[in-house]
């Protein structure tokens, strides 16, 4: 998980129509990564598809330790906040 405050939409259609709904790019936001998979999935379907289930019980340890950052981010939107958050 990586928390920022410049960033740019690399070619993330969600984060193209968040800018655009609010008229600029300047906003803070926090990533949770995926991955990249290991085969030969190309990429769309790999982010789309089902987590198997050791991923599943892998994306519950991610989600429990992310929360108290993610409350700690809410509270203190600092670079100090910004610069701590790496799960």
């Amino acid at each position: 998980m990586t928390a920022s405050q410049l960033h740019s939409i690399t070619g993330h259609n969600g984060l193209r129509d968040i800018e655009a709904a609010l008229g600029t790019s300047s906003y803070s936001r926090l990533s949770l990564g995926i991955g990249r998979g290991g085969g030969r999935t190309p990429l769309v379907d790999f982010v789309l598809e089902d987590f198997s289930s050791g991923e599943l019980r892998q994306m519950e340890q991610v989600l429990e330790r992310a929360e108290g950052s993610v409350n700690d981010w809410l509270r203190n939107l600092t670079t100090t906040t910004i610069n701590k958050i790496a799960v």
